[in-house]
Parts: structure tokens; C-alpha cells; sequence
């Protein structure tokens, strides 16, 4: 019934994979696919749901599964995944629930009073909060350094060259 969706199918090893986390250079500079100890934080169109966070991200990813695409009603799915327990989340965000290939939940979480999508909670990985890139206050913080499911995107989907491809996901 669903397509392929990296939550579903091994996004498990994306996460546990030390080649995909992002490092500072030692001048403090960023550098595409590196990141720095940040302040990240970002809320919903409204601000009802606010999260907020000083981890350094486990990876950012674009997603362009058909389940991200139809989520977000884009090309993709630009996601942060994140230490759970490092997430300060205010706000009481709606849930979807869906379950994936594995069995386990994979919920996307919105803002009741807007609608807009902020997070997404993976049974799989209970350990790990995924956060929407588009709700951060400054959006100049994604730098994503893989882009998954790209056999799924639409060809009108133009990808940043410099991002590692899979074209079925990570596993």
C-alpha cells in the first residue's frame, strides 16, 4: 500500500553511520555537509509548537520518497535527525500515524491551530527525533549532506550536486 519510505526501510543504519555525521573545521568555519555546535530552533507557520536544541545534529538529509513528497507537498523532505532526549519541544503537536514496512510507527507531527508539519517520531529509532528543516527561525543552518530515495523524485527535482545520492534509501 505505501512506497518506499526510509523510515520504514533501514534509516536505522543512516543514523548509526559515523561517515554520515558532520564535523567543524578546526578554524570554526562551516563547510558543506559539516556543522557546528548550533543553537538550533525553529517553530510552526503560528508558533504554537516551538522546539529548540544545542545538539549537534546525528545528519541532515533530503528525503524524496513518495511518502515525504506527499507529506510536505514538495519535491522532498528536508529532515534533521536529532539526539530525542538534547529536543526541548513546547507545544502539544498533533500526530499521524502510519505504519511502516518494519511494523513500527512512524508518526509526523503537526501544529493543530496551522497545520504545519514540525516533527516526525520513528518507532524505529526511539532514540531520535526528526525535525523539519523548513520550521527552523534560520533555515541557513540545513546543510544537508545526503539526499535518499532519489530513484523517486520527479524529474522537475533538482538536486545539489555536492549531496551523497542513494537512490533506494540507506540501509
Amino acid at each position: 500500500m505505501w512506497g518506499p519510505n526510509p523510515f520504514r526501510d533501514g534509516i536505522s543504519a543512516l543514523v548509526k553511520s559515523s561517515g554520515d555525521v558532520r564535523f567543524t573545521s578546526e578554524s570554526g568555519h562551516r563547510h558543506r555537509g559539516e556543522t557546528m555546535k548550533q543553537n538550533l530552533a525553529g517553530k510552526c507557520a503560528c508558533g504554537t509548537i516551538q522546539y529548540e536544541t544545542n545538539a549537534d545534529p546525528i545528519v541532515m538529509l533530503n528525503c524524496h520518497c513518495s511518502d515525504c513528497r506527499k507529506a510536505n507537498g514538495s519535491a522532498y523532505a528536508a529532515l534533521i535527525i536529532l539526539p530525542k532526549s538534547a529536543v526541548k519541544l513546547r507545544g502539544e503537536p498533533r500526530f499521524h500515524m502510519v505504519l511502516g514496512g518494519s511494523g513500527k510507527r512512524v508518526e509526523r507531527g503537526f501544529c493543530p491551530s496551522c497545520g504545519s508539519q514540525v516533527i516526525v517520531r520513528i518507532e524505529k529509532l526511539p532514540d531520535a527525533l526528526v525535525i523539519q528543516a523548513g520550521t527552523l527561525d534560520d533555515p541557513t543552518l540545513f546543510s544537508p549532506s545526503l539526499d535518499i530515495y532519489t530513484d523517486s523524485a520527479p524529474p522537475w527535482d533538482h538536486m545539489q550536486p555536492a549531496t551523497k545520492k542513494f537512490p533506494k534509501g540507506r540501509s
